[in-house]
């Protein structure tokens, strides 16, 4: 069984997340309880705080207590627990970042502005206004706005 004595009873991490959005790594070793026939937290040791690249920052207590924690960059990994670089990029390989060459191709501002996107935005926009000087100033503004070269409405072809 794990959790045996023999075995020594090893860690189980979990993650908690503060009020102020930090995120920690917490380590607890569980006990069996022969009054309430359960298995609960009997010792509880904070690990050190996660950041957003899955790296933890290890707290120096805990790797005064567990050297073995201590030097190497760790990362949470798949499993919920602490491993190191390699195994973490193992599991997580890294996604291609454009090159900074590439960045006005990626940008979608820039493409926002062309093509059938910039024609629907100028026919919504005439449409509206057409719809609109219909309304408050009647059929007549609405022939001098059907100048446009974009309203397909019905008010202003009449």
């Amino acid at each position: 069984m794990e959790n045996s004595p023999k075995s020594g009873f090893p860690w189980n991490f979990t993650t908690v997340v503060t009020a102020q959005g930090y995120c920690y790594v917490k380590a607890y070793k569980m006990k069996w309880d022969p009054v309430l026939k359960k298995s609960k937290r009997h010792l509880q040791r904070h690990v050190g705080r996660l950041l957003e690249d899955d790296r933890i920052k290890i707290s120096p207590k805990f790797s005064a207590d567990f050297p073995e924690y201590s030097g190497d960059d760790w990362f949470w990994g798949a499993n919920k627990k602490p491993v190191r670089e390699a195994e973490y990029r193992q599991d997580f390989p890294a996604t291609p970042v454009p090159a900074p060459e590439d960045e006005d191709a990626c940008n979608p501002q820039a493409t926002l502005d062309v093509g059938l996107t910039w024609y629907a935005m100028q026919v919504v926009k005439t449409a509206a206004s057409v719809l609109i000087s219909t309304k408050f100033l009647g059929r007549s503004w609405a022939k001098i706005c059907s100048t446009c070269p974009f309203t397909n409405s019905p008010v202003a072809e009449q």
